[in-house]
């Protein structure tokens, strides 16, 4: 099987930059104002039956940054205000409940000096149960309670252990945990990361929902003002941990993972919203250059392997769900798809290996 190469990569995602923008697949228009918002989601006939829980991934750290307590943490000053801003809360299901519901999933390096202590911990939940808590709504109670399974937003915060300058390691820790506790949407969000459209979770959940290669298959998220060129933060069902076993290939340590996700899908199951925006704000809480982490660019030379394995544990997941893989259109380069003969091989094979836990697939 012929591999792709860096270059090769470089071409599908120069690809995917260019696919069309899914939103006509969508049965979502475009809320501009709240007043909009409220009445478009409160009739059924035009929104379709989406909802569940979405867990918001964010790594934090105090490496390279000026913060001398976790109140001054850009999740307070960037992230949670504009989270606060744009959310949803008013959508509404046919009980007349929040449609969607809510969980933070906030992790540090295990041994942080300012995040990673119990009064740091005690800190921030109460700083957060004051944030949000004028939604205190369907039952929301504290915010960081044991059982919050009935609040609209949830905290979780947790220390990790061996993800000191690996923040794609901690994303995918986090994520592995929302999994875990049974969330349907992951969303990875960082701490700098200002949500800047109202009522993203409609439009990115009704991406996904209205794929058309297979419901709910691919990635999504909002376009990052600062580089829209690829997936900066992003957005899936929990489909995605059942197909790759993790968010990111533990290859990725903090580079190219975003690359990675932004090329495994192909451009049929890849979806692009230019009207969902967000902006990074790289420089905020900063002490010099913009990353808290030394880059490891050595991982460029594992994105094609790993970009084609992705692909293959796609393919092999919709054989394995009785659909034909060939329904799962792969991107050319320069004329030639080198998975092609892959696809066909396994579509036409009851024999295939199935994905097992070493190479993607959560059991």
């Amino acid at each position: 099987m012929q591999q792709l190469t860096a270059s090769e990569v470089e071409m599908c995602k120069q690809a995917v930059a260019r696919s069309s923008s899914r939103l006509e697949q969508s049965s979502h228009p475009s809320p501009q104002k709240h007043a909009a918002l409220k009445k478009e989601v409160r009739i059924a006939s035009k929104a379709p039956r989406l909802g569940g829980i979405i867990a918001v991934g964010t790594a934090v750290t105090s490496k390279g940054t000026r913060m001398s307590d976790v109140t001054q943490s850009p999740f307070f000053t960037i992230l949670l205000p504009s989270f606060l801003e744009t959310f949803s809360p008013n959508t509404i299901s046919h009980d007349g409940s929040s449609r969607f519901r809510y969980r933070f999933y906030v992790g540090c390096d295990a041994g942080d000096k300012l995040y990673d202590s119990e009064a740091a911990r005690k800190k921030f939940s109460e700083l957060f149960v004051r944030r949000v808590g004028h939604h205190r709504t369907n039952g929301f109670d504290d915010g960081v309670s044991k059982d919050d399974s009935e609040d609209l937003i949830g905290l979780r915060l947790m220390s990790l252990e061996g993800t000191s300058g690996a923040p794609s390691w901690a994303v995918a820790a986090l994520m592995k945990r929302a999994y875990d506790d049974g969330a349907d949407w992951l969303f990875q969000l960082n701490d700098d990361a200002r949500l800047l459209t109202l009522g993203w979770e409609l439009r990115l959940t009704g991406a996904l929902a209205s794929n058309q290669v297979t419901r709910l298959l691919g990635v999504t998220g909002p376009t990052d003002l600062t580089n829209p060129r690829i997936f900066t933060h992003v957005f899936v069902h929990r489909t995605h941990l059942e197909i790759h076993g993790s968010f990111f290939p533990p290859a990725f340590r903090n580079y190219y993972s975003d690359d990675w996700i932004s090329a495994v899908y192909g451009t049929s199951s890849t979806f692009r919203l230019p009207d969902v925006k967000m902006k990074h704000e790289t420089k905020k809480q900063k002490t010099g250059k913009i990353e808290r982490y030394k880059p490891d660019m050595s991982a460029r030379k594992a994105l094609g392997k790993q970009v084609e394995d992705g692909t293959k544990r796609v393919l092999r997941w919709l054989r394995v769900r009785g659909q034909d893989p060939l329904r799962f259109p792969l991107d050319s380069v320069c004329g030639f798809v080198p998975l092609a003969g892959y696809s066909y091989v396994i579509s036409r094979s009851s024999n295939e290996s199935l994905p097992s836990e070493n190479d993607g697939g959560v059991r």
